[in-house]
C-alpha cells in the first residue's frame, strides 16, 4: 500500500538563528498569527513502512529546495555575527578620518614647532614688553624658565632662518619615524639641556645672551638620521653630519672664548654637548617605547585572530545545529 505525504515547510525566526519545522499533513500548512511561510509549500513523496511510494524526484527536488534556503539563512548568520564584531570599529574610525581630513600644516609637529619659533622672533621684535633678552638664556642673569624659552627665541634672522631649515628637514625625519608628541618632547629636551649645560659650564660673569634653538635641531639631526643610521646608512651620515655641525657650532662662535681648555676655545662646544647627550638618551627611550609598542601590536593581532576565529567556529556550529536538526526532522516524517 502507498501513501502520498504533503508536505508544508514552516520558518519560525527567533532572536538569533532560524529554526525549521517540516510538518506532515493532508494538506497545506495554513498561515496563522506570529507565522510566516517561506517559499511555497513541498509536496513530496515518502516511503511509508509497508513498501516504497512512487515519484523519487519529487522528494530529490524538495531536499535540495530545502538545501538552498538552509544555506541562506545560515549565510545571513554568519553576516550577522561579522557585523556584531565590527560595530565597536566606527566610532574609531569616524575619528581618524576626522583627524586625516584636516590640512598637513596643522597635524604636523614640524611645522608647529617652525611656526612657534618664526612667531616669537617677530612677536618680541614688535612687542615692546617681550624683548628677546626676556627669552634668551641670560648667563650673567640666568632664569630658570629660560632653559626652555630659550629653545624657541633667536638673537638674530640669521639664526632663525637657520634653525627653520634644520628644524623642517630633520623634524620631518623624527615625526615621519616616532609620531609628532616624540618630535616635540626631543626638541624641547634637547634645547634645554643644551641651555642647562652652558648654564652650569659657561661662567656667570659673561654678558652675554644665547640662544639653545639651533642646538635643539642638532638634537633633532642625531635622533631622526645621525645615531639610528649610523650602521644602516655611514655614508649618508658622513655627508650630512660635517655640514650641519659646522653650520650649529657656527651660531655659538660668540661663546668661543668663555672656555679655553689646553690652549683651545670650547666654548661654542657647550650647547652642542648638551643637545647631544640629551639626545643619545632620548634615541635609547624611543627604543624602548617603539619595542613595548610592537609587542602590544603582536598581542593585540593574536587576540583580533583569536576573536575571529571564534566567531567562525560559532557560525560553523551554527549551521551544524540548524543541519541537524533539519536533517532529524526529514527522517523523522519520511520514516
Amino acid at each position: 500500500m502507498q501513501r502520498t505525504i504533503s508536505c508544508s515547510y514552516q520558518c519560525t525566526r527567533g532572536a538569533g538563528l532560524t529554526s525549521r519545522n517540516l510538518i506532515a499533513t493532508g494538506t497545506p500548512f495554513a498561515s496563522g498569527p506570529g507565522v510566516k511561510r517561506h517559499g511555497t509549500p513541498l509536496t513530496c513523496n515518502a516511503v511509508s513502512k509497508k513498501g516504497p511510494l512512487p515519484g523519487g524526484d519529487s522528494t530529490g527536488k524538495s531536499m535540495a529546495t530545502l538545501a538552498k534556503s538552509l544555506l541562506r539563512d545560515a549565510m545571513a548568520a554568519i553576516s550577522s555575527l561579522a557585523a556584531t564584531g565590527s560595530t565597536g570599529m566606527g566610532s574609531s574610525g569616524s575619528r581618524t578620518a576626522a583627524v586625516a581630513a584636516l590640512p598637513e600644516d596643522l597635524r604636523s609637529a614640524t611645522y608647529a614647532i617652525t611656526a612657534t619659533n618664526t612667531a616669537i622672533f617677530f612677536l618680541s621684535a614688535l612687542v615692546p614688553l617681550l624683548p628677546a633678552s626676556a627669552l634668551l638664556l641670560n648667563h650673567r642673569q640666568p632664569q630658570l624658565l629660560q632653559l626652555l624659552t630659550s629653545s624657541f627665541a633667536h638673537p638674530s634672522l640669521e639664526s632663525l632662518m637657520l634653525c627653520v631649515f634644520f628644524t623642517y628637514i630633520f623634524g620631518r625625519v623624527v615625526e615621519r619615524s616616532h609620531g609628532s608628541l616624540a618630535t616635540w618632547v626631543v626638541y624641547a629636551t634637547c634645547g634645554t639641556a643644551a641651555a642647562a649645560l652652558a648654564w652650569c659650564l659657561l661662567p656667570a660673569k659673561a654678558a652675554l645672551l644665547s640662544s639653545s634653538a639651533p642646538a635643539a635641531a642638532w638634537g633633532l639631526f642625531l635622533v631622526g638620521i645621525g645615531l639610528p643610521r649610523l650602521t644602516k646608512k655611514p655614508l649618508e651620515v658622513a655627508c650630512l653630519l660635517p655640514f650641519t655641525f659646522a653650520a650649529t657650532i657656527s651660531r655659538y662662535s660668540p661663546l668661543a672664548g668663555l672656555m679655553v681648555y689646553e690652549g683651545m676655545s670650547q666654548g661654542q662646544l657647550i650647547h652642542v654637548a648638551g643637545a647631544s647627550m640629551a639626545a643619545m638618551v632620548a634615541v635609547l627611550v624611543l627604543g624602548a617605547v617603539e619595542a613595548l609598542r610592537a609587542e602590544a601590536e603582536r598581542k593585540r593581532q593574536v587576540a583580533k585572530r583569536q576573536e575571529a576565529a571564534a566567531r567562525e567556529e560559532e557560525a560553523i556550529n551554527a549551521v551544524i545545529n540548524a543541519a541537524s536538526q533539519a536533517a532529524a526532522q526529514i527522517g523523522k516524517k519520511l520514516l
